[in-house]
């Protein structure tokens, strides 16, 4: 069995990097990684540097740093906690996203 996103799946059907039950459990939290291209996912945070992220509608339950990317940042729709942005060449979507702390600096937009 495998998840919608082509990894192997746990009993929930998600694997651990889309499952949102693991990402809310601490301990899970840590081993996870970030993958830039995860629209309507659950993802547990992380730092973006290099490739822009692509993350519409995305379910973000840490701080989220996206720094030195050289391309659009696509963050319409998505919800988190916390959002830095640093560095970043290209421009910022952030339609209708909801995040309770929103830190930007220095964006250049093409």
């Amino acid at each position: 069995m495998s998840c919608f996103c082509g990894r192997p799946a746990r009993s929930s059907g998600l694997c651990i990097y889309h499952d949102p039950q693991c990402v809310k459990d601490p301990s899970c939290r840590r081993l996870l990684s970030f993958t830039p291209d995860c629209e309507r996912c659950h993802l547990p945070g992380g730092e973006v540097s290099g490739a822009p992220p692509r993350l519409r509608e995305a379910r973000i339950h840490g701080p989220l740093i996206v720094e030195t990317v050289t391309g659009g940042v696509d963050l319409e729709g998505a919800r988190g906690v916390d959002l830095y942005i640093y560095s970043v060449r290209g421009d910022v979507r952030l339609v209708g996203a909801r995040f309770r702390h929103v830190y930007i600096d220095s964006v250049l937009g093409v």
